[in-house]
């Protein structure tokens, strides 16, 4: 699950950051969806979508973080689907 959720984060890389930024840039919001994914096991794509929206508009700033709700349902489709 880490490395499925680790390689559609980096591909989303909502920030721009991968190709001049460590690999590991996402890790802690990585962690934050599996862990979220964990603990509500079977959850919709809507739930993920919003999950993934807020995490990264909390841990980035709403200044920084850009990508809109729509962005995060189509990872979070990735998500589930994979």
């Amino acid at each position: 699950m880490l490395m499925k959720v680790r390689k559609i984060i980096n591909e989303f890389d909502p920030l721009g950051l991968l190709p001049y930024a460590p690999p590991d840039e996402y890790e802690g919001e990585i962690r934050g969806i599996i862990l979220f994914l964990e603990d509500n096991k079977g959850c919709d794509l809507a739930v993920l979508a919003n999950q993934i929206f807020e995490t990264f508009k909390r841990t980035l700033g709403v200044d920084a973080f850009r990508k809109s709700i729509e962005d995060c349902r189509q990872v979070a489709y990735k998500i589930l689907s994979r």
